[in-house]
């Protein structure tokens, strides 16, 4: 019987032990989405930027907007990419006169490719632009998609998120209020 309840015991002691690591697991799986935001301790320079919207129109897009700009760089093909456009959406409907998306297509320009496809998204709240010969990702030194960098209302480089974030999400916002 002795042995019996020692048995007992240590399959007792795994089970717990077991199930607190899971949860554990859990926890760090809800918080690797902001792993990937980078905020700078200083902020930085940042160019103005010269694209094309759908139209096929040259735009400048100032650094000087009084608002918070985030420039998401992405393209049809990639899968986080498009998970993450309406939550996009979804944060300028919201923040509309706080904020500012430019979202930026890396794909070769085709203008009612991009039109149509933010359309079948249902994405209302923003304008695609394109960077023609990838000369902004150069400047700005992108090696892959998505990657958003975050404009401060002074112009200048605050931050990048690198990867895939749901950006409604309120500890993004509550990130961007510091900013």
């Amino acid at each position: 019987m002795n042995l019996f309840l020692k048995q007992i015991a240590l399959i007792l002691v795994y089970t717990i032990l077991f199930n607190y690591s899971n949860i554990s697991l859990s926890k760090d799986k809800t918080d690797t989405s902001f792993k990937n935001i980078i905020i700078y301790p200083k902020s930085k320079d940042f160019p103005i930027l010269y694209l094309k919207n759908v139209k096929g129109e040259d735009i400048i897009i100032s650094k000087y907007t009084k608002r918070i700009t985030l420039i998401n760089f992405w393209a049809t093909w990639c899968a986080p990419c498009i998970e993450e456009l309406p939550s996009l959406d979804r944060l300028k409907s919201k923040y509309e006169n706080n904020i500012d998306i430019i979202a930026v297509n890396v794909e070769k320009i085709n203008y009612k490719k991009a039109e149509n496809f933010l359309k079948s998204l249902n994405i209302e709240n923003f304008q695609t632009y394109f960077d023609k010969d990838f000369r902004i990702a150069k400047l700005l030194g992108l090696r892959g998609i998505p990657i958003t960098i975050i404009v401060g209302r002074d112009g200048r480089e605050a931050g990048r998120v690198i990867g895939s974030i749901e950006f409604d999400q309120d500890q993004f916002i509550s990130l961007l209020e510091k900013i």
